[in-house]
């Protein structure tokens, strides 16, 4: 399982390192892409809990091995 908590930016630039093709900021959520993959991330928060980095991660897992976030 991923971390307990990650901040947004954190969860971004990890994205980012996975060969990430894009990224659209609407508001306070970043739609991020890799591959045909795509995934959202919400930037107004503090911390993102380990629910939802656990969606986000699986959102990328097709496109990326499993368990990317927590490399």
């Amino acid at each position: 399982m991923s971390q307990k908590a990650m901040g947004p930016a954190e969860v971004i630039r990890a994205i980012e390192s996975s060969e990430a093709k894009g990224s659209q900021q609407l508001g306070s959520h970043v739609r991020m892409r890799v591959g045909d993959c795509y995934t959202t991330v919400p930037v107004h928060a503090r911390d993102l809990l380990k629910g939802l980095l656990r969606g986000i991660e699986r959102d990328l897992e097709p496109c990326l091995d499993e368990g990317w976030l927590r490399k």
